[in-house]
């Protein structure tokens, strides 16, 4: 899958030179949809986000990237 291309090191996904949440979330739903869950890189997207949400439950402190968090 060419999206793996856009995996950074740390398991997250993004453009620029970090991972964002939002960019995580939307790269693991279209993973899952492709039927990619189970895949190292997945699992370690889903390890990156996971590890990335705020104490007060959100992702970058943004409602859009917290709520594609929620949907994965």
């Amino acid at each position: 899958v060419g999206l793996f291309r856009w995996q950074r090191a740390n398991g997250g996904f993004g453009v620029a030179p970090a991972a964002t949440a939002f960019e995580t979330a939307l790269a693991l739903r279209a993973l899952h949809a492709a039927g990619l869950a189970a895949d190292t890189r997945t699992l370690a997207a889903e390890a990156h986000l996971q590890s990335t949400q705020r104490v007060d439950g959100s992702w970058d402190g943004s409602v859009a990237a917290t709520a594609e968090a929620v949907l994965v």
